[in-house]
């Protein structure tokens, strides 16, 4: 079937809470994301490694590097696409 005739497919990307964050613009923090988080807190934890993004109505302001590419490329080949942070 031709492609081009069809309705685009449409795309939800969304990541758990460890990916959707910025790390406070520290690629290096996302690392401790790996760590055993029974050592300290969940809320501090969280708050120390991967703080929330800001969202307006669930849609990040800014996405994750990872996601922006994977949504780029996606809407390179013609699909709809959106990316929504469900926590």
């Amino acid at each position: 079937m031709n492609r081009e005739l069809m309705a685009p497919t449409k795309v939800l990307l969304t990541a758990d809470r460890t990916l959707m964050s910025n790390y406070r613009n520290d690629e290096f923090l996302g690392f401790g994301t790996t760590a055993p988080p029974n050592v300290v807190p969940d809320w501090f934890f969280q708050l120390l490694f991967f703080p929330p993004i800001k969202t307006l109505n669930g849609i990040p302001i800014q996405a994750p590097y990872g996601l922006r590419k994977i949504e780029a490329q996606l809407l390179n080949e013609g699909f709809e696409v959106l990316t929504a942070d469900l926590s």
